[in-house]
């Protein structure tokens, strides 16, 4: 089972929507098919591409820990976790973009 403090971390550090995505392809990438297994089959993840896929998913998945109440697979519960800390983190690099610091070139005049 993959440590959630250790990708909310990642996540934290995330500079852009991009960074985000290419997490969560990483995170998705380290569970096995057994473990996928675990969720519901219509909530296996597909291609998460885009920040309102990723915020469609974590919805769902959300939602489905929800209706399993205590008896949701650890499996669900972390995903639901670390999904919505991504969709959290891609709200806030949408409202609040990192500052880009533009190097200047000096002339020598």
């Amino acid at each position: 089972m993959l440590r959630l403090p250790e990708w909310s971390q990642r996540l934290d550090q995330a500079d852009s929507a991009d960074d985000v995505i290419a997490l969560v392809r990483i995170f998705l990438s380290r569970w096995t098919p057994a473990e996928l297994d675990d969720l519901p089959p219509e909530g296996r993840p597909g291609r998460l591409a885009s920040p309102a896929a990723i915020h469609e998913y974590a919805l769902w998945l959300s939602q489905a820990e929800l209706k399993a109440g205590p008896f949701a697979p650890l499996t669900l519960h972390t995903m639901a976790r670390f999904f919505s800390a991504a969709a959290q983190r891609l709200a806030y690099i949408a409202r609040f973009p990192p500052l880009k610091i533009r190097k200047t070139v000096r002339s020598g005049r």
